[in-house]
């Protein structure tokens, strides 16, 4: 089910942070490799599987926007890499909001909120 409030959208956001954590750490072949600066690469996979997305196309298409504007980001701002949980939440709602189910406004309401109510620090 898609979220109708901020409410709904943290708690949703939230809950995909965190199975994109489980599937980070699940993944780990490489130990010499820190897998945390490519969390964010799995936000259009989670959208697309919590949204219930189908197509191959529509899968594509999302990963490429949602990643590259992400990637393109974090060009301008490479220290930026290490805000590992926060940059995933930008991509899954960006995610969210390339496939409209999301405003810009209700992101930002959403943002503050998690900002302000989470230390994302004790993940480092």
């Amino acid at each position: 089910m898609t979220p109708t409030c901020t409410e709904d959208w943290v708690r949703d956001a939230l809950e995909a942070l965190r199975e994109a954590w489980h599937r980070v750490d699940d993944a780990v072949m490489n130990p010499k490799e820190d897998p945390r600066p490519w969390l964010f690469r799995l936000a259009p996979t989670l959208c697309v599987q919590k949204r219930n997305l189908k197509g191959n196309e529509v899968v594509s298409e999302l990963a490429r926007t949602t990643l590259g504007k992400m990637e393109d980001e974090l060009k301008m701002d490479p220290e930026a890499i290490e805000n590992y949980s926060i940059n995933f939440l930008l991509a899954y709602f960006d995610a969210n909001a390339h496939c409209g189910f999301i405003e810009e406004m209700e992101i930002e309401r959403a943002m503050l909120y998690i900002c302000d109510h989470h230390d994302f620090d004790e993940e480092i």
